[in-house]
């Protein structure tokens, strides 16, 4: 039996050095669904949140920013679910323009029923007082062990299996990764990393089949990936591929799975 999970993302070369902006929210949110207890599934909603937002300020020994993110999960309506944290950075410099253009990483999990659901993240500047909002609609969906099935892909430009999880680093299935919520990659991020969770096989010691097929957006394939062959290692696994996108074109794909 195969699953078709397919992943849309922007594909940009930078080669030409021109700055495009494709997004109409200052900052980057995804979402993720994934198996979770029982009949729920875990959430996870991931935020490239770039240091332009926040005001530095001038504390004398040193330069910092403030600030408090919320996200917030809403059915029919009503607020279900809420995870708030703040982000605090210090320099001794005042920064400048290049150390002001990063941006960090930040994750929020939940666990939820089958159903529809607003996901809403809020960013607030201490200093400033300025807000920044992002929405997504999303559909719940659940995972039934009893057919095979695989997790949203997550795209990444950092993911590394490791003995030892750093708890300041983003961790899942004994695998560090730096997840990419804007899906843009190109000259600053060549590499590519994708991350996925195989559901419902049969505990059998036996194998499965996985490719990996990458889309232009008018559907004309570019490469395939695969087959791999991989040993199973339970009822569930993990799928990781690393893709270098440089020698692509600038455009838009879709990456695929099958199982």
């Amino acid at each position: 039996m195969r699953v078709f999970y397919i992943l849309a993302f922007f594909l940009l070369n930078g080669l030409l050095g021109q700055k495009i902006t494709l997004l109409p929210t200052p900052f980057d949110m995804s979402v993720s669904q994934f198996r979770g207890t029982g009949q729920n599934t875990e959430i996870v909603v991931n935020l490239m949140i770039p240091k332009t937002l926040f005001q530095w300020v001038d504390k004398g020994e040193n330069y910092e920013f403030e600030g408090v993110v919320d996200v917030r999960v809403f059915i029919y309506g009503n607020s279900a679910a809420q995870d708030v944290f703040r982000i605090l950075e210090s320099a001794v410099d005042r920064p400048g323009p290049e150390e002001r253009q990063v941006s960090m990483v930040q994750q929020s999990r939940f666990l939820l029923t089958r159903g529809s659901a607003v996901f809403s993240t809020a960013i607030t500047d201490l200093a400033s007082k300025q807000v920044h909002m992002a929405t997504k609609n999303v559909i719940i969906r659940t995972f039934d062990d009893n057919y095979l099935t695989t997790s949203d892909l997550l795209v990444c430009t950092f993911l590394k299996r490791e003995q030892l999880m750093d708890e300041n680093s983003i961790n899942r299935s004994g695998y560090t990764m730096t997840p990419n919520p804007s899906s843009v990659f190109g000259l600053g991020r060549p590499m590519m990393y994708a991350y996925s969770e195989v559901y419902g096989l049969q505990n059998d010691g036996g194998t499965y089949t996985a490719n990996y097929i990458l889309f232009e957006r008018n559907g004309k394939e570019v490469f395939r990936r695969g087959p791999f062959v991989r040993k199973k290692p339970g009822e569930s696994s993990v799928e990781t591929l690393g893709i270098n996108v440089m020698g692509l074109l600038a455009g838009r794909y879709r990456l695929r799975l099958e199982v």
